[in-house]
């Protein structure tokens, strides 16, 4: 395979295969119940996911690593032009989203296998620390996004359109870090969507960026 079109095709696949991985991951979770609600309600709906969390974990760990791999590859291209400090803060960022991934599905197969059957108070507890968990997704994101921004205004690696949209990315990420409300905008359950939503698509749209930037370049 040529320079260029590794160039081309390595962030393309890299950041399809995050999102999609990712995506299967947090599938199985379905659609998470309130945090609000009712220990014994909490602990029903993970004993009712007991098999597709178990199935989509695995995807889930993979996405993880997918991120990482992608966070290290862009890092490098930065680093390439000359913006090392920009490319620490991707790797950074990377590794901080991955963990939370990572530790996310732990928990989340740790409910559906053992603790909902013992204690409905227990699977919500850990249940909630996942969501409160939400700033350190948020600094990833922030992190990634950020540097990612920043060292594009000289790297010039993306088209500007992305630059200045993973700066947008980024912002949203930084929310999550003051958001304690008890429901609404500021809670850290919608946060945690916010962040996840943004670093699920972040690889995919970013991979073809940077594919159609070394393209035409």
């Amino acid at each position: 395979m040529s320079s260029n079109r590794a160039k081309v095709l390595t962030p393309l696949a890299l950041g399809f295969a995050t999102t999609v991985l990712t995506a299967i991951g947090l599938a199985g979770l379905g659609d998470a119940p309130n945090p609000r609600e009712p220990a014994t309600e909490i602990s029903r709906y993970f004993a009712e996911r007991r098999d597709e969390e178990l199935l989509a974990a695995p995807f889930a760990y993979l996405g993880a690593i997918a991120l990482v791999v992608f966070a290290i590859t862009i890092a490098a291209r930065l680093r390439r032009e000359g913006e090392s400090g920009a490319a620490t803060s991707v790797t950074v960022g990377g590794w901080l989203c991955a963990v939370y991934f990572t530790g996310l599905h732990v928990v989340l197969t740790t409910l559906v296998y053992e603790p909902t059957a013992t204690s409905a108070d227990t699977t919500k507890t850990l249940f909630v620390a996942t969501i409160l968990a939400a700033p350190l997704l948020g600094t990833g994101v922030a992190a990634l996004l950020g540097g990612f921004a920043w060292g594009d205004r000289s790297a010039r690696v993306a088209p500007r359109w992305l630059m200045v949209a993973s700066a947008v990315g980024a912002v949203a990420g930084l929310l999550a870090l003051v958001s304690f409300a008890e429901r609404g905008f500021w809670s850290p359950d919608v946060q945690q969507q916010i962040s996840g939503n943004v670093i699920l698509l972040w690889p995919l749209i970013t991979g073809a960026g940077l594919a159609w930037r070394a393209r035409s370049s």
